[in-house]
């Protein structure tokens, strides 16, 4: 299983945020991490800032 944050970069307030969760879920579980950022994404990827546990989206965007 993999962590997956989809940050904007520099990494600002939510993305950081959600890489401190990844990191200790991750850490917990004993399970790998990774951080996307939007050009290395691939199609169909959510907008920044996202969470996602394997292919399950935790956390993303508030829409408007």
């Amino acid at each position: 299983m993999k962590v997956v944050v989809i940050s904007k970069s520099p990494p600002g307030g939510r993305c950081r945020l959600y890489q401190h969760y990844a990191e200790a879920v991750a850490n917990r579980h004993g399970w790998g991490q990774e951080v996307l950022y939007p050009a290395s994404c691939p199609p169909g990827a959510p907008a920044p800032a996202a969470l996602m546990i394997g292919e399950q989206l935790v956390a993303r965007p508030p829409t408007v």
